[in-house]
C-alpha cells in the first residue's frame, strides 16, 4: 500500500488520494470529479466519459478506495470499461485501466 502520493501535483488529487488512505470522505475539488452511482454500468459510463473528457489535458487517475481483487462493483467497472466502447448514441472507449 502506497503511504504517500507520486506522480502527480494536482491538489485536488493529492487530497482525494491522502482521504482514501485515511479513510476520510473524498470531496470534489478542481482537477478531480467525484461521482455516485448505484451500479457499476453506470460507474463504468462515467469513468469513461470522464477519461474521454480529460484526455487531452494530460495524466488522468481512477482512484478507488479498494482493489478491484477485494471489491466485486470495482473489478466489474475496471473489465467493462476496459473490454469495449461504451454508450449507445456515440460510443467512447474502451480504455485500458491498471
Amino acid at each position: 500500500m502506497l503511504t504517500t502520493t507520486h506522480r502527480t501535483k494536482t491538489r485536488g488529487l493529492l487530497a482525494a488520494a491522502t482521504a482514501l488512505r485515511d479513510g476520510q470522505p473524498v470531496v470534489e475539488a478542481r482537477g478531480l470529479a467525484v461521482v455516485g452511482v448505484d451500479a457499476y454500468g453506470l460507474g463504468a459510463w462515467e469513468t469513461a466519459l470522464n477519461i474521454a473528457n480529460w484526455w487531452k489535458l494530460g495524466s488522468i487517475a481512477v482512484i478507488t478506495p479498494v482493489t478491484p481483487r477485494r471489491s466485486k462493483f470495482v473489478r466489474q467497472l475496471v473489465e467493462r470499461v476496459s473490454s469495449m466502447p461504451l454508450g449507445k448514441n456515440g460510443q467512447i472507449g474502451p480504455f485500458k485501466l491498471f
